[in-house]
C-alpha cells in the first residue's frame, strides 16, 4: 500500500494517499466508515499530476 502517512490504533486506522492505491491494499470488508475531502475539481488544485482532478478541464473528464 501506497501511503504519504498512516496512524493505527487499537479500533482504527487513518491513512493519507491516493485513495485509488490505498484502497486496493486493505482487505475486503474492512472498512465500516470513511471520512474524506472530496475533490471540487473546479475550486482545488492539490499538485501537478495529471491524476489531480485539479487539472482536468471539466467534470466529465
Amino acid at each position: 500500500m501506497n501511503c504519504i502517512d498512516q496512524v493505527i490504533g487499537q479500533n482504527f486506522a487513518l491513512y493519507h494517499g491516493d485513495c485509488v492505491e490505498v484502497l486496493r491494499g486493505l482487505p475486503p470488508q474492512s472498512i465500516d466508515y470513511s471520512i474524506f475531502s472530496p475533490p471540487f475539481a473546479s475550486l482545488y488544485t492539490y499538485s501537478n499530476s495529471p491524476r489531480d482532478m485539479g487539472n482536468c478541464k471539466g467534470t466529465d473528464e
